[in-house]
Formats: structure tokens, sequence, C-alpha cells
């Protein structure tokens, strides 16, 4: 048996930003044209699926300074996704054609010792596909109001408290909608779900920082229809993926940062930092018209050292600790690792050299559902990698020192789910 994948993607962004006194105007427009070529050969049989795929966004960002307190955001934009999908053993095709409308406004203020803001943002989609085969289509179309707000209050100096609302969205990928060919394991079918709804994450923290370093929070998050990935009744041996949404998975978390500058002068400094956190998880729905419910308690525990030293050398050594977790509807043991880095500056010109995981230790191992297949799994997420890397930048330090934009393309709606490359041991 043998996998073969092709996949090509040319895309370009044009953006443009109008600064006044007190407003400011960003005008984004961008589009991708993309296509795929997956293959699975099995002996006599083989299956193929081709792809092409088509996406365009344009936005508008607008700010305006009322006062010297308070400060309106607005913006809308609206995309556009374009599929069509075709496989050797079908006559027809499956498509998918997809519009995403979105408005949003934002009411900020800012006081001494108080700030913070409130907000609006509309949802809306339109999706209409053809499953081919004689199977039908489908058809969604819907929006969905989502809130935001935040209240910041700093009592003293390097001190403050916050306490936020935030609201965002899940959208399926067109790939879970019309389902295709898995290319990392003959194993593997992956069918589609062209019922699959959007899923809605709402959540409020409480949090609490010093200097702007050390953290202090525990929040909540209640995720509405949230996207998972099942295994469904198995005919003949055969391992069947696909998509489905919960009634809710809902979060509650604690978390600390604690950062320690155990060295700072001049040409030298050293900094420890760890990070702790414990997470308690509810989920509950109904899988092919069976309940199912699951709670799980997991912990999380990173400690880096970062070095700053003379002649513009840095040293970064971390090790990051998971207990088990549950991802969607897997259960995975407990898995840690370590990385570090060396780098060099040397004026435009920086070397560094990084190694990620080397004792190949970041491995995770759990099961599905064990209490009705037995299924095992194993998943190496990154084989150990030592990499060296040399970047030249030019031009001046304020251009240098803005953050990458993002890229808004089809790329997001490529994605297959973390299980795509896992393992089945011998049962």
């Amino acid at each position: 048996m043998s996998n073969r994948i092709k996949w090509s993607n040319l895309y370009a962004t044009l953006f443009h930003t109008f600064r006044a006194s007190r407003w400011s105007l960003q005008t984004t427009a961008e589009g991708s044209r993309g296509s795929s070529d997956l293959r699975r050969d099995q002996g006599a049989m083989d299956v193929a699926t081709k792809d092409d795929n088509r996406f365009a966004r344009i936005a508008l960002d607008f700010a305006h300074r009322l006062s010297s307190i308070f400060t309106l955001y607005a913006g809308a934009e609206v995309s556009r996704v374009a599929v069509d999908s075709r496989v050797t053993n079908r006559a027809d095709e499956l498509t998918l054609r997809e519009w995403n409308i979105e408005g949003y406004t934002k009411l900020g203020f800012r006081l001494p010792k108080v700030s913070g803001f409130v907000g609006l943002r509309i949802a809306g989609e339109d999706r209409k596909g053809s499953l081919g085969g004689g199977l039908g289509d489908f058809f969604r179309s819907g929006s969905e109001l989502l809130t935001s707000a935040s209240l910041r209050y700093a009592p003293a100096r390097d001190h403050e408290l916050s306490l936020t609302h935030s609201s965002s969205y899940t959208r399926p990928s067109y790939r879970d909608l019309l389902g295709y060919t898995s290319v990392a394991s003959a194993a593997f079918l992956r069918k589609g779900n062209s019922g699959l709804r959007t899923a809605y994450r709402r959540g409020l923290s409480l949090n609490y920082t010093y200097m702007r370093a050390a953290q202090l929070e525990l929040s909540y998050t209640d995720t509405e229809d949230p996207i998972v990935e099942a295994i469904p009744p198995m005919y003949g041996g055969g391992i069947t993926l696909r998509r489905y949404n919960l009634d809710y998975s809902r979060t509650l978390r604690a978390l600390l940062v604690l950062p320690l500058p155990l060295v700072s002068q001049k040409k030298f400094s050293w900094l420890a930092l760890t990070i702790l956190a414990a997470q308690r998880q509810w989920d509950a729905g109904h899988i092919e018209m069976t309940d199912y419910s699951a709670a799980l308690n997991t912990q999380f525990v990173q400690h880096r050292h970062s070095f700053s030293l003379p002649s513009d050398w840095t040293v970064d050594l971390g090790v990051t600790y998971y207990s088990g977790v549950l991802y969607e509807l897997y259960r995975i043991q407990r898995q840690w690792w370590i990385d570090a880095s060396v780098s060099k500056r040397m004026g435009n010109l920086r070397a560094t050299l990084s190694a990620r995981d080397p004792f190949n230790t970041n491995i995770a191992r759990g099961s599905y559902n064990p209490e009705v297949n037995g299924l095992a799994f194993e998943r190496n997420w990154h084989s150990p990698r030592l990499e060296l890397t040399i970047s030249y930048s030019w031009g001046k330090k304020s251009v240098k020192a803005q953050d990458t934009r993002v890229r808004y393309d089809d790329l997001k709606r490529l994605t297959t789910g973390a299980s795509e490359g896992m393992n089945t041991p011998a049962q």
C-alpha cells in the first residue's frame, strides 16, 4: 500500500491603512486558489480524491477616537468559499458553496485606574452543497449574535485586576462536510457529515497580573455544539472517522504564571518561568443515537530558563508536562518533552540552533471508547528535530518590530484533526 499527496496554493493579499489625527481605516482584500490530489494505492484498487478550492475575502476595520476617554471601533467583512471535489470511483462531483458575513462594533474607554470595552458581533453564514452519488444536496443558513466585554482596574502601581467575557465560533472544515480519503493511513476512511453545525464558544475569566508578567487566572468556558471526531460502528473490520456535534463542552481552569528574574544585569540576565494549570472538563452529547458523557481533570506544568548573554547570545531551555487529557472524544495518557535553542545576533543577521523533543518522549498514547470497542492508539506528535535557521532583516526598526499580518485564507478549512496520523496497535 502507498499514499501520495500533491498540494498547491496560490494566494495574494492587498491591504492599506489610512490614518488621520483621530481616526483610522484599514482595508484588506485577499484571495487564494488551491488544489490537492490525494491518492491511495491498495494493490489492485487505486482511490484518488482531487479538490479545487477558491477563497476570497474583503474586510474593513474602522477606529475613531471620540474623546480622551472613549474610542469607537467598527468593521465588516465578507468571504466566499467554493470547493469542487472529485473521487475516481464516482461519476459526479461533491461541491460546496459558502458565504460568510460578519459585522462588529466595540466601544472602549480608558480612565486613570479603570479601562475596558463592550462589543457586539454578528456572524452569518449561507452554505449549500452537493454530496454527489444521488445522496442529495444540503443547505444551512443562519446567524448568531456574539457579545464581549472587559473591565480592568489598577488598584496600585504594577497591579491589575480584570474581568473579561468573550465569545467566538468555529465553522466546520469543508473536508468534514464532504468527506475524503485519508492520506495518512490506509486503515482510516473519513466520512463527511453535511449536518455539522457551527460551534459557538463563550467564556468568562477573572485575572490578576503583577507587573504585566506574573499572572493568576480563573476561567470558565461553555462551548455549544462543539465539533468532535468519532468512530461510528465499524463494519468489516475497517475504521471510519466522522465529525459530529456534541451538545456542550464545559471547562473550568485555574492558571498560574510565575516569572522569576534571577539575574538582571546589563550584559547578562537570567529569567526562570513556571506555568501551572489545572482544568476540569465536562462533555455531553449524542453520537449515532448513543448518549455520551465524560469528565476529566487535567494538569499542565511548564518550566523554562532563558539567558541573555554578552555579544548578543541568547539561550532558552524548557520542559513541558501534561497529565492525561481529553481531546475531543479521545483519552490521551500523560506526556512530556523538552526543547532548547541557542541564538546569536550579528547586526541584521541572526542564526538560531534549536532542538525539539530530542529524546522522542512527546508521544500521545490513549484509547477511544474502550468500553465498547477497545481501540488503542498512539501518535508521535513531533519527531526529534535539530534545526538551524539563518535570517536577515532590513529596514526601519519600527517596521521590523511589527507583528506579522495574519492571513485568513482557506488553509484553516483544510485541517483534518489531530488523529490524522494516529497508529492503532494490534489488539
